[in-house]
């Protein structure tokens, strides 16, 4: 990336920011129109409604950078940018159910898949609970002693925090912290956008290693989640499921019609996937989904337990634990540690 990123031309603020393009949840209406209403299913508050894709997958200055000496949407009008190159190759991909032929726009493409995973909100949710551990953990360790603490209180003063005696009460704080009722969060978002086109530019190669073609339905079934990429275990998995690792399969949504597949075969062609496939794609797509899921029917199929095909709203239930590991991709050494950029997915109960 460098700084090519900084050089976004400038353009009208906009506040309500998409973490999902306009472009591709209108690939989920029924007809593929902006003008037309799609479905969104919230499965923890078990509810759904009808939305328009202009009002659907964002956040109120999501990607809003307060930095002195830098325009606060810079991030914004780079992802502008890079959806507007990238919707026409997925028009094609709609269309002609082929990847791009140029490798001018296989990389467009990419480099779009890279900032679509690391561009939503779950990244910065599981950033923000690791953060959250780290700093309930350093504060158990220095609150240990009076001594500890005041050398810690000391440190601060002497770097310019104001820290008054009241505030800084070593039995008050201890009784607080042990309390456990408190949040540690990052803000504003200038670390989570840095965060963001780090975690880009180290993904796009372990996209790049993989080779990609098309899962296709017929009926127009697939759903498409607020976390986007969907991890595939291989056949034989021998580890969990991690963009470092070559065998696992990586789903992207296009349209209703047609998948995106990234991985370690030769896929080509579009493969036609019977009422069944189709389920069980959804539910990966819903046991990846962080809120919401975009649909362009009310009821999809997806696929219980117990491989039955169902269509009522799923019940589930989610699990917190982040997932963190360290990685190899086969044949090609990641120099370090990769922590995985979803959270731990949520779970079928039925």
């Amino acid at each position: 990336m460098g700084d090519n990123w900084f050089k976004a031309a400038s353009m009208s603020e906009a506040r309500a920011q998409h973490y999902i393009p306009q472009f591709l949840l209108q690939n989920f209406t029924l007809n593929g129109r902006e003008d037309e209403r799609l479905w969104v299913t919230a499965p923890l508050q078990r509810k759904r409604w009808k939305s328009l894709p202009k009002e659907t997958g964002h956040q109120r200055d999501f990607y809003r950078v307060e930095a002195e000496g830098i325009d606060p949407n810079i991030a914004e009008e780079f992802l502008s940018g890079l959806e507007s190159d990238v919707a026409p190759i997925f028009r094609s991909l709609v269309e002609e159910q082929r990847l791009p032929s140029s490798d001018a726009d296989r990389e467009i493409l990419m480099h779009f898949l890279a900032f679509w995973l690391a561009r939503v909100p779950s990244p910065r949710k599981a950033l923000d609970r690791s953060v959250d551990a780290l700093n309930r953990q350093a504060l158990k360790l220095i609150l240990e002693t009076p001594g500890r603490w005041n050398e810690f209180v000391e440190r601060w003063r002497r770097e310019g925090v104001l820290a008054p005696d009241d505030v800084v009460d070593y039995a008050s704080i201890k009784e607080f912290v042990e309390s456990g009722k408190y949040t540690t969060r990052l803000e504003p978002n200038g670390f989570h956008v840095k965060m963001m086109f780090y975690s880009a530019e180290f993904i796009r190669p372990l996209l790049d290693q993989r080779r990609w073609g098309f899962l296709f339905s017929e009926s127009g079934e697939f759903v498409c989640a607020d976390r986007p990429a969907l991890f595939v275990d291989s056949a034989t998995p021998e580890h969990v499921p991690g963009l470092a690792y070559r065998d696992t399969g990586l789903l992207f949504p296009v349209s209703r019609h047609l998948m995106l597949i990234g991985s370690e075969f030769e896929l080509g062609v579009a493969t036609p996937l019977n009422k069944k496939d189709v389920a069980q794609t959804n539910r990966i797509t819903l046991v990846n989904t962080d809120q919401h899921l975009y649909s362009a029917k009310e009821e999809f199929p997806w696929l219980d337990r117990s491989g039955k095909v169902r269509y009522e709203m799923p019940p589930m239930a989610k699990d917190e634990t982040p997932a963190v590991m360290n990685a190899y991709v086969k044949g090609s050494p990641v120099p370090e540690p990769v922590i995985e950029l979803r959270e731990r997915p949520l779970k079928l109960l039925a």
